[in-house]
């Protein structure tokens, strides 16, 4: 299923988890190749401090309990992400996330962006954090499927959660 098929059969349902993991692949793999992702507290604090509003996503993944540094980081990313209005996604693994990353950026051969990335490692701090930059074009069907996703419910604040496959 493609992304606009996705968007034309959920008009006027939710979104369901395994359509969510798929458009996250998607989106990741496209924003890969664009070079609009940023990672890590430092390349995430640059982008919000200098320029927030190119700012379409905040990927958090979940983490250690006993790591009282990364939730503090976290804490004042996601802080400063409502403040702008930029929409944070939980997930559950930055292990699979580092994962997707860089499955996407070898795939493509962006030599570029895999040097911008921080290295794989096990509890690679460079993944507590990721930022997807607005697409250049106008309208896409990225933005239309963040917006489905963060529908407000009831007036209810969401913060979707997804667990990304391994």
């Amino acid at each position: 299923m493609t992304l606009p098929e996705l968007l034309e059969d959920e008009e006027e349902e939710d979104l369901q988890p395994t359509q969510v993991v798929q458009w996250l692949e998607e989106m990741i793999q496209q924003a890969v190749e664009d070079g609009r992702l940023a990672c890590g507290v430092e390349g995430c604090v640059k982008l919000l401090s200098s320029s927030p509003e190119e700012v379409m996503l905040c990927i958090l993944p979940g983490c250690d309990a006993a790591n009282a540094e990364v939730k503090i980081q976290q804490t004042l990313i996601k802080a400063v992400c409502v403040e702008y209005f930029i929409h944070v996604l939980n997930t559950d693994n930055a292990d699979k996330l580092t994962k997707l990353i860089h499955q996407h950026a070898q795939e493509t051969g962006n030599g570029k962006m895999m040097a911008a990335l921080p290295p794989v490692a096990e509890n690679a701090p460079g993944y507590t954090c990721v930022l997807v930059k607005y697409p250049k074009d106008s309208q896409t069907q990225e933005e239309a499927v963040v917006e489905q996703l963060f529908k407000p419910k009831a007036h209810v604040h969401v913060q979707p959660y997804i667990e990304l496959p391994a």
